[in-house]
Order: C-alpha cells, then structure tokens, then sequence
C-alpha cells in the first residue's frame, strides 16, 4: 500500500474506491523517502531561490505522476505555502511525466526516487527535496523548507493485510519485515 492508495484515493474518489483503506490490518511501514523537484535541463534557473524568482515572474508548469498521487499532494502543498502560482500538469504515471519534463514540455516535476536516473543521467537537474533537511543520494541539494520553512512531504510504501487477519499474524508478519528491513544489505537497496 502507499499514499496514494491509503490515504488519497478515498478522499478523492470516495465511495468508487475498490476497497475501504480504514478496514486493512496494518502490518508496517516499508519505506518512507522524499520526493525530489526536478527541474528541465535548460530552465534558467540554477539555484532554489532562482527557482522559486522565476516561479513569481513565469508561469511554471509541474508535472506529477497523476492526480492525487504523493507527488501531486506534495506539489499542491508546496505552491500553498509558498503562495508561488504553478500550473500543475497531473499524467498517467511516472514513465510519462519524466519523458516530457526531459523533452522540455514541462518545467518541473515532483517526482519520487525514481527521478534519480534522469537527474544522474543528466537529462534534468535535481532542485531541491521534499524532506526537512537535505537527503543523503542527494546530499547538495537543499531541502524545499531551506526557502519554505515548515515544508514537509513524504511518500511511502507499508505492507497492509486484509481486514480481519487475526493480531497473531500482523505481529507474526510485522516482526519479519522489521528483521529483512533491519538488514544493512536491504537497507542499502
């Protein structure tokens, strides 16, 4: 399970949601990472600051992996706090919203880890993070509360049963992920 599916998507769409999220027996927490701004490689701006200037003079267009996605929330939640006015550009997936932020379609893009192959690859430039300080992969990019004190978003990933399984077996399940999790060779992965 992750943002979107638990916490978003029955806000959003309500009673045409598949399953009722309240009713999982919630095992654990896989991971939890932030979600890295990216920018297109030829966007004038340099810097953070340089970023969010431009952003008061330009119409910026970010793109997200959809609507009500952790990317689409965090972008949402950053324009508010920041009072910045950025057209959000929601697509079908992270495959596509890479693709034209790396072709110059978009300018930005609120994307979760896997922005670190364009930005390693050099097809776009890693802006700034989601996290409240600046995250290890990315060590001299700043954090998006540098510029917007209190800014904060997160993506994650849990492990949910369906509802109903018995404690013993949550317990018996989550003692199991904590140990693979606990291991340096899957924590480095």
């Amino acid at each position: 399970t992750g943002v979107s599916s638990m916490s978003a998507g029955s806000h959003l769409r309500g009673a045409k949601m598949p399953f009722n999220a309240s009713t999982f027996a919630h095992v654990t927490r896989l991971v939890r990472m932030p979600l890295i701004v990216a920018v297109r490689n030829d966007l004038p701006a340099r810097t953070l600051a340089e970023f969010m200037a431009l952003a008061k003079t330009t119409e910026i267009r970010w793109a997200s992996g959809g609507i009500g996605t952790s990317q689409h929330l965090a972008g949402e939640y950053f324009t508010q706090m920041s009072g910045l006015k950025m057209i959000h550009v929601p697509y079908r997936g992270t495959g596509p919203a890479l693709n034209d932020l790396t072709a110059g379609v978009v300018d930005a893009y609120f994307g979760d880890p896997a922005t670190l192959g364009v930005i390693k690859s050099g097809k776009a430039r890693a802006m700034a993070v989601s996290s409240p300080e600046r995250w290890a992969p990315l060590a001299d990019t700043p954090a998006l509360a540098e510029a917007v004190p209190g800014y904060e978003a997160w993506n994650w990933y849990g492990l949910d049963a369906p509802a109903g399984t018995p404690d013993a077996i949550v317990d018996f399940l989550a003692a199991a992920v904590r140990k693979v999790m606990a291991d340096p060779a899957v924590a480095r992965k």
